[in-house]
């Protein structure tokens, strides 16, 4: 069985600053889908002061947290505010490693 990008980042810097970041930036994509990626869609909240709670909570800035969630794949912009990892293309990785060079 083969390690996915994630896989062996968490491994090779686990335990160390770089770790930590890895693991914040996994709860943030967690938190944004799973917390409140429903109430986002249903239009209970709005995608910016959820990126504002979430930057606060994870000690990151509003724009440092859009990014996550962008190179994620998650976040489209206003008309696509949240995507689950079922709706991404298979060229994407939910952590957005795939497309790096």
């Amino acid at each position: 069985m083969s390690k996915n990008n994630f896989e062996i980042l968490t491994e090779v810097y686990s335990g160390t600053s770089i770790g930590e970041r890895i693991k914040k930036r996994e709860q943030v994509i967690s938190d944004y889908l799973n917390v409140y990626g429903q109430l986002i869609l249903n239009k209970v909240l709005k995608p910016t002061p959820v990126m504002e709670h979430l930057a606060k909570k994870y000690n990151f800035s509003r724009c440092g947290v859009l990014k996550i969630l962008k190179e994620a794949g998650i976040y489209h912009g206003r008309s696509n505010p949240v995507v689950y990892p079922s709706e991404l293309n298979n060229k994407t990785e939910i952590y957005g490693t795939a497309n790096r060079v």
